[in-house]
């Protein structure tokens, strides 16, 4: 099965300046006979044992947003921001269900932690009847300490917002992320995308 969540809130704390919090996770578990062997970590996963996988995803952004430009209907920002991500991915097969392949159960996990600063443009434009749209593009490349990043989030959605407690935004989310690590607790690669639908209640304080 696979899950996906999605927070995110702002707080004006100026006129011209907020600060931006988002939650963003993922989560896949997949079953499967291995059609040849795999080496994981530690272990070897012969050919034909049944795998159990289970892929976790998180994400929490912080971002300081200023408004280069701000009117009653229209404002843009530029931000800067840190993502701290959280991957964690495990294989375990058991030998009761790995038809003779395996004498004993296995499994092996990774994980990986690591903080990936962004910088940002985002812009809001309000339009009639209580409606708004807004768009954001966020970008980050570096290759430094053992790590060779690169990540870029793209989000545009229209809210109808009648009430200050009351609103509905639906939009669309490109989100992709490629990281490269040579740590001693991890050293692989992680490429994930999501590009898909967003629907979201909206409330303001």
């Amino acid at each position: 099965g696979a899950r996906r969540l999605h927070l995110d809130g702002h707080w004006r704390f100026a006129n011209r300046q907020k600060v931006h919090v988002a939650m963003f996770g993922a989560s896949h578990e997949r079953s499967t006979n291995l059609e040849g062997d795999i080496v994981w970590g530690n272990e070897m996963f012969p050919a034909n044992a049944r795998v159990n996988s289970d892929f976790n995803f998180d994400i929490l952004e912080v971002a300081y947003e200023y408004a280069i430009l701000r009117g009653k209907k229209h404002e843009l920002n530029g931000s800067l921001g840190l993502h701290y991500l959280t991957s964690e991915a495990s294989l375990e097969a058991h030998a009761e269900s790995s038809g003779g392949t395996l004498t004993e159960d296995i499994s092996e996990t990774a994980r990986l932690d690591a903080p990936l600063p962004v910088i940002g443009l985002g812009g809001v434009l309000s339009l009639r009847n209580d409606f708004w749209i807004d768009a954001s593009a966020q970008f980050f490349a570096l290759s430094i300490n053992g790590y060779d990043d690169y990540l870029q989030n793209y989000r545009a959605s229209l809210t109808w917002q009648p009430r200050s407690w009351l609103g509905i935004r639906v939009g669309f989310n490109y989100f992709e992320i490629d990281l490269d690590a040579d740590k001693e607790d991890f050293d692989g690669a992680l490429d994930w995308s999501y590009r898909g639908p967003l629907v979201f209640y909206r409330a303001s304080f």
